[in-house]
Parts: structure tokens; sequence; C-alpha cells
């Protein structure tokens, strides 16, 4: 259970490090459809992975996201060969996360730097045109599922290396 525990906290910073926010905005979705929202600093939020892990055994969904616009687009419903024409134009994203068998969503660095809202929805709707996404989830203001209920979720971390 510790080792658990300890790759459960390796994962967080992984995403963190990738999305390179100095806050982040969490909601705790639990089964009944209850949101429990919090805005936490990276220490804080590193603090709270005991507690966001026992929510998620609990049936609930874990949202992360970086608050405010940073230069990051959020791009639902992506499936492999996406994630690969994606990275083949370019686009590697940040962070992917498989938030069911073969359906991910990719946090993409469009801009070393915060850009306006509505650009950075714009962005987004164009990339999820652009890649077969979700057009629903294509808003800067999207919570993307960090952690689900899908014994097969996993993470992936391209920091541009």
């Amino acid at each position: 259970m510790e080792e658990h525990r300890r790759q459960a906290a390796d994962m967080v910073r992984q995403q963190l490090a990738a999305m390179d926010a100095r806050r982040y905005e969490v909601g705790i979705k639990r089964a009944n459809g209850h949101m429990i929202p919090r805005v936490l600093t990276v220490g804080r939020l590193l603090g709270q992975v005991a507690w966001l892990e026992r929510e998620n055994r609990q049936g609930a969904d874990i949202f992360i996201r970086p608050e405010g616009s940073m230069g990051l687009v959020l791009v639902d419903d992506l499936d492999e060969g996406a994630l690969g024409r994606m990275a083949s134009d370019g686009l590697a994203p940040a962070v992917v996360v498989e938030t069911s068998p073969r359906n991910h969503q990719a946090w993409v660095r469009v801009s070393p730097t915060p850009i306006e809202p509505t650009l950075a929805t714009m962005t987004a709707r164009l990339l999820a045109e652009r890649y077969d996404g979700d057009p629903a989830s294509a808003d800067w203001r999207h919570l993307d599922v960090s952690s689900d209920n899908t014994p097969s979720s996993q993470w992936a971390i391209d920091h541009g290396d």
C-alpha cells in the first residue's frame, strides 16, 4: 500500500511539473454528483494525495487543472492515433491521461506564457476538431479527469526532452 501511495504521489508530481503552474484547481466529483472544489498550491496538492486517493477508491473522479489560462489547453476523447498525429505535428502533449480503455485526454502547451481565456478556448476547439476530440470539452475552464475509476488509467508525461 505504501508503494502504491508513493507511485500516486510521483504521478501527481509529474503532472504538476509538466503543467508548471503555481496553483491548481482540484475538483472531487463524488459518485452522487456532488463536486468539492479546491484551489491548492503545489505543496498543498501534494499533501492531499492520500485523501484524493481515498476519495477515488470510494468512487469519486479527481479533476486537476492549472488555475487560470496558463498556455495549456485540454483536448478530450483522443485515441492513440490522434496522439501520434499530434506528436508528428509538433504538438506533443505535456500530459496524457487514459480515462478509459483506448480513450485519452491530453493537456497541450500552446504557449510558454498565459494566454487569454477566449484564445485558449478557440485553440482547444481547433485542436479537438483537427484530432477528432470532443468539442464539448474544448473550453479553457474544463476540468480533466486526472484520476478515474478505471483500473487501466495510465499517465504518460512528455516533457519535450
